[in-house]
């Protein structure tokens, strides 16, 4: 009797254990609850934009691997988006036209400048809710629902998706894809859109469709997806509007778990990772920023990211001021974009210009902006990147320190097991669907052009 007394007494206390500890887990999954209530966060899939045709997107997938829209046809909007590398490039600063390979193995061309910014992922864009495309916002939405872009009343006024317009401008950048005067496209010819006049971007497009119609298999292609469209009243709107369809439609994962878990699937984080997202709505103040259902306000914060590269314009060069160049707002100065954070533990390395290769370190920069700065080791770049640097900081004097954003400049102190479980929540951001994406390469493009 006293062993089944004790046995009864043993499992009474196991009960109790498992009941306080569900407990502990409710508490904290109401609080987390509220959390994601208080900071506006739904669903992803209550705001989808897009339900494209498939053959709108089977166009878009074409052109996206088509070197044919590159001014000498060796790079293609893949090359700096590509699959294998989580839908960006995994470089610090994307390697243009004149490049050769993909990923981190791609090699400037000779004579070439790196592009000034670190290639964005394009994870999760099917939503209405972005407003937004680029690092400065050079393409947005204004109040009144004006799309406002480079290209001013050059714009095709039947676009109205932001990623539609932000399909149109790759192609029109002499460091992406329209390559320099004197370059030869794949046949050995002269580069016939380097030849244009830059600021009239309408005849880059124009011509691009020129290429694009003289080839049968895009003739039937483009016929599919408008079917009400003449050929002859086809414009480089259509091709960006499919370009953007496939981007839209391939890389929009709802399935990570933290999407199960605001759908309310409780178990879909483990204990660290709820901890984690605590931290980040709460007292790691990450939601100031990364806020919302797409996890970024898509304003633009001087956050004292060390800076290097050539700039983006000569007017400012070595320099980047970030949204400062676009509205010359003085206290927007070495501001960027916001970035989303979907499937961010795939898409190293981080920040505009890639400076930071782990989650660890772009965190404590964020804990600690004007420490992050001082102690930056430029071994944290590739080689061949350095030289970029040393062109931009003079004795590491830092010009981004004086004009830190204000919710940046008060350091946060935060423990070891804390940034731990920040991280884990960051890799809660990642689909499983999200890690292999090689089954969106095509075996060939209509142009017949080689590809990555």
């Amino acid at each position: 009797m006293a062993k089944f007394k004790y046995l009864s007494l043993f499992l009474l206390l196991v009960i109790a254990i498992i009941g306080y500890v569900s407990l502990g887990t409710s508490q904290v999954d109401r609080e987390l609850g509220q959390q994601i209530a208080a900071n506006n966060i739904t669903p992803f899939e209550d705001h989808l934009l897009l339900d494209p045709s498939d053959e709108l997107v089977n166009l878009g997938q074409a052109l996206f691997f088509d070197p044919i829209l590159s001014g000498n046809m060796d790079i293609s909007c893949a090359t700096c988006h590509h699959p294998t590398t989580a839908s960006a490039d995994g470089i610090p600063l994307s390697i243009g036209v004149g490049g050769h390979g993909v990923g981190p193995a791609r090699q400037i061309g000779e004579s070439r400048e790196f592009a000034p910014r670190n290639a964005p992922d394009i994870f999760n864009r099917n939503s209405t809710l972005w407003t937004s495309a680029f690092w400065d916002s050079r393409i947005h939405r204004a109040d009144n629902g004006v799309i406002i872009s480079p290209a001013g009343s050059q714009l095709p006024e039947q676009l109205d998706t932001i990623f539609a317009v932000q399909a149109m401008f790759p192609v029109t950048s002499e460091v992406e894809m329209r390559g320099t005067e004197g370059d030869v496209d794949f046949y050995g010819d002269a580069n016939d859109l380097a030849l244009l006049e830059e600021d009239i971007v309408t005849n880059t497009w124009e011509m691009l469709m020129e290429r694009l119609l003289v080839i049968p298999a895009y003739q039937d292609l483009f016929a599919a997806a408008y079917p009400n469209v003449a050929q002859e009243d086809l414009g480089f709107a259509h091709a960006a509007e499919a370009i953007a369809a496939f981007e839209l439609e391939s890389f929009t994962f709802v399935d990570s778990p933290w999407d199960r878990y605001v759908a309310g699937d409780t178990n879909a984080l483990t204990e660290q990772q709820k901890a984690g997202a605590m931290l980040f709505l709460g007292e790691a103040n990450c939601s100031a920023c990364h806020s919302g259902t797409l996890l970024t306000d898509q304003l633009h914060h001087n956050i004292g990211v060390p800076q290097y590269g050539p700039g983006r314009t000569e007017e400012f060069e070595p320099l980047d001021y970030g949204r400062y160049e676009i509205s010359k707002a003085g206290y927007e100065k070495f501001m960027f974009r916001t970035p989303a954070l979907r499937n961010v533990a795939l898409t190293a390395p981080y920040m505009h210009n890639g400076v930071y290769n782990d989650l660890e370190t772009v965190i404590r920069h964020h804990l600690d902006a004007e420490a992050g700065l001082a102690a930056y080791d430029l071994s944290e770049l590739p080689a061949e990147f350095y030289t970029v640097f040393a062109d931009v900081s003079t004795d590491q004097a830092w010009p981004e320190i004086a004009v830190l954003a204000p919710e940046i400049r008060q350091p946060i102190a935060l423990s070891d097991a804390d940034i731990d479980a920040l991280v884990a929540f960051l890799q809660a951001l990642t689909s499983p669907t999200a890690e292999d994406l090689t089954y969106l390469i095509p075996d060939s493009v209509p142009s017949g052009l080689p590809f990555d």
